[in-house]
């Protein structure tokens, strides 16, 4: 006997997974069917609605550049690092600030992670999410700090090139002039 015939003396054939014999779905069920999958992905692929702009990081008093990089400036000569503020984006944007220094290899590393407890400690710097496992992170107001950990010169080189970005959260400290009106300077 084929597996596929009925062992009782019916003597139809039955395939093992259809269920009874002679038990076909109709068209109605393939349409009901259809129709359901339909309404389902549908439904879950409504347009997503603009619900506008997203609310600022930061809620709080705006901070200027200024008293972030005199906090950072500080908190880096206190370990040893005497950093400088770098030229930025020649347009003036106020939320992008950059501190460098080149420090001693061998120290540089342990110099720049105790400052950034000491900005932690000292200045109320927050810790921040940073952009990988290489980076030190710390936030104060609507500014975030990072730099790379990672501070090996290069070949023959006799310091470590130290970089910290100073990024702000999009609102500036002091607000733009308003249109038609003459800029500072």
């Amino acid at each position: 006997m084929n597996s596929t015939q009925s062992t009782v003396g019916s003597g139809r054939r039955r395939h093992p997974r259809r269920g009874r014999p002679g038990r076909r779905r109709g068209p109605a069920t393939w349409a009901l069917a259809v129709a359901a999958v339909g309404a389902l992905a549908s439904g879950c692929a409504s347009p997503l609605r603009d619900l506008g702009p997203l609310p600022p990081r930061y809620t709080g008093p705006v901070l200027p550049a200024d008293a972030v990089v005199a906090d950072l400036t500080a908190a880096l000569a206190a370990e040893g690092v005497a950093v400088r503020r770098m030229p930025v984006d020649p347009s003036g944007a106020e939320c992008h600030e950059a501190l460098g220094a080149e420090h001693p290899p061998v120290a540089a590393e342990a110099a720049v992670r105790a400052a950034f407890d000491r900005a932690r400690s000292a200045y109320g710097w927050q810790p921040a999410t940073g952009p990988g496992e290489e980076y030190l992170s710390v936030g104060k107001g609507n500014w975030t700090a990072t730099t790379r950990i990672d501070t090996r010169p290069s070949a023959g080189a006799p310091a470590a090139p130290v970089v910290i970005s100073l990024v702000c959260d999009g609102r500036r400290a002091t607000p733009p002039a308003p249109a038609g009106s003459p800029g500072p300077g």
